[in-house]
């Protein structure tokens, strides 16, 4: 599992998840895995997170499924939220088949000709519902969240993945900020806050992982994008993009200030950044960052 926060306002959606992928049985794989796009489709944009599965049995990634389909972006958004269950339960069903727990949900958050939406596909939990179900549905199914008709309060934090249920009070609290006014870097800041807590609280080894992905999208006007990572990192990985005639995926900016280098790989069609062990404590460190992220040892230290 991993933790995703989703917030949708009148005016704004933010997503902050973080970027560890860990094994069912326990143990961290990564902590650079991408669970985060932004896209535009035929009369919406905002972003897709999810949690759950991280890598099928091919070695991609949810956000590999939804970038390698061309098209999803020429959809409207109903039928773009329709293809990605279809997508989905194609890829989940496969998996089950081979016996893993396929428990998974997307989060998309975001504004369909202006109007603030949130939708949740998922096997094992809807929005508004409280808790997880211990085994996932046959199929995925859609619900929406859809604006009051006071749209000033219309506003929406989701949470999933590892909730710990000593922070749904803080989950709802940043709500209410948002209610309140809050600016969007506020709100982000919180959120962030938050999912470093939970990692922490774990004491850095559970599935929640301190480097995060984020997002912040207003009603009208361009995106902000980045990653957060404790210590720092000079190699700065952004989420994939899908529009109309467009994709970007496996996208990084190095600015570590030794030059332009490339990751692409002709083979593998997509850049590949390299994760060692931490000299301390053997978990993964991704290529630019300055600390671990499990142990906070100093790489090269």
């Amino acid at each position: 599992m991993t933790l995703n926060l989703s917030l949708v306002t009148e005016e704004v959606a933010i997503c902050v998840t973080d970027r560890r992928l860990s094994a069912p049985a326990g143990g961290i794989v990564s902590e650079r895995g991408n669970k985060l796009t932004a896209f535009t489709c035929q009369n919406a944009r905002g972003f897709i997170t999810y949690t759950g599965i991280g890598r099928d049995d091919t070695g991609r990634s949810p956000n590999d499924w939804i970038a390698e389909n061309p098209l999803l972006p020429t959809l409207p958004f109903d039928q773009f939220v329709e293809a990605m269950k279809k997508m989905a339960d194609q890829r989940l069903g496969r998996l089950a088949a081979q016996g893993h727990d396929v428990r998974h949900s997307f989060v998309l958050g975001g504004f369909v000709a202006g109007t603030p939406v949130a939708v949740m596909i998922s096997n094992f939990e809807s929005l508004g519902e409280n808790g997880h179900r211990a085994q996932a549905d046959p199929e995925l199914s859609i619900s929406y969240c859809l604006p009051s008709p006071d749209a000033k309060t219309s506003t929406l934090i989701v949470a999933t993945g590892d909730i710990p249920f000593d922070r749904k009070g803080r989950i709802e609290q940043i709500g209410r900020l948002a209610k309140k006014g809050a600016k969007p870097g506020e709100l982000r800041a919180k959120m962030t806050k938050l999912l470093r807590d939970v990692a922490y609280k774990a004491d850095r080894g559970g599935s929640v992982g301190t480097s995060v992905s984020r997002i912040i999208i207003p009603r009208w006007g361009e995106p902000e994008m980045d990653i957060d990572v404790v210590g720092g990192t000079s190699l700065l990985e952004g989420p994939n993009m899908i529009a109309p005639d467009m994709m970007i995926r496996d996208f990084y900016i190095d600015v570590s200030g030794n030059g332009a280098a490339s990751r692409y790989s002709r083979v593998h069609r997509k850049a590949l950044i390299k994760e060692r062990p931490c000299s301390n404590c053997r978990a993964p460190v991704p290529e630019g960052y300055h600390r671990c992220g499990r142990c906070d040892h100093p790489v090269g230290g």
